[in-house]
């Protein structure tokens, strides 16, 4: 019999380090699946055609921005915001976002300016810093047309002529 004991012994030693690692592995997906995910991105605007610089929260939990790096580092002198001395917002430290919370500010980025940016986010959520590196290539969007079919008025379709035309425009210039 002892024989049998010391089987089931292990056996159930085996279930208990499963069990636990289940555990572990379970509670690590709840965590990363409701975390702060606070990313940066550059979207472009018209009719100005400034860049934006956007901040947002794309998690299901708060998170506290800690600090934001560029290189090479942004053009200061081409910021709206700038302009009146103001500090750009990539410049604030522990800015609280709530979920699906965005920040943005304008920069004039012409094409005679680095149109590749490695960017450094630092961030808090969950009791947890995070830091993620990324790079962010302008150059992409000389490659790419918007496509916007739901013109349901005929000022909304001269609308999305327009905007046609202006894209084009950027492309051959």
């Amino acid at each position: 019999m002892q024989g049998f004991e010391a089987i089931s012994l292990l056996v159930a030693f085996i279930a208990l380090i499963i069990s636990l690692a289940t555990l572990q592995q379970n509670r690590n997906i709840v965590e990363e699946s409701n975390r702060a995910y606070i990313v940066l991105y550059i979207d472009r605007e018209r009719p100005d055609d400034y860049k934006s610089i956007v901040l947002k929260n794309f998690g299901k939990t708060s998170g506290i921005l800690l600090s934001v790096e560029f290189d090479p580092p942004l053009p200061v002198d081409k910021s709206k915001i700038h302009r009146n001395n103001r500090p750009l917002l990539t410049d604030f430290k522990n800015i609280f976002f709530a979920p699906g919370q965005s920040f943005k500010t304008h920069f004039d980025l012409k094409n005679d300016d680095a149109q590749i940016f490695n960017v450094i986010v630092i961030y808090e959520t969950l009791g947890r810093t995070i830091k993620e590196s990324y790079s962010i290539d302008l150059t992409f969007r000389k490659s790419l047309y918007r496509l916007k079919t739901d013109a349901e008025t005929e000022l909304d379709a001269l609308k999305t002529i327009s905007q046609s035309i202006l894209e084009v425009s950027d492309k051959l210039s």
